[in-house]
């Protein structure tokens, strides 16, 4: 009678197999590691969002005041520069 010196391949494979049934259940009753934040990147921060949105309608609405601001004083002087035959056209609208 042989005794064998290994134990039989199932026998590895089956060992192997619970010991990652057991760290994946460890790993999931603690939690993740306190290293990784939880979804820091994926999340927008909206009220740095709102900021940025008043001060770009701010803007906006500073920009639309200068102009209307310009064409009620008065009225606005263009030189239109460049031949109408030639089809260059540059400068046109240009303040003077």
């Amino acid at each position: 009678m042989q005794v064998p010196t290994t134990a039989p391949r199932g026998s590895i494979n089956r060992h192997l197999l619970w010991l990652f049934v057991i760290a994946t259940i460890w790993k999931v009753w603690l939690g993740a590691p306190p290293s990784i934040s939880v979804a820091g990147a994926q999340l927008p921060d909206s009220a740095a969002q709102r900021i940025q949105l008043l001060q770009e309608a701010r803007k906006t609405n500073d920009l639309l005041s200068q102009i209307q601001r310009t064409l009620a004083s008065g009225t606005i002087k263009v030189q239109i520069e460049g031949d109408d035959k030639s089809g260059k056209k540059t400068g046109i609208g240009k303040r003077r």
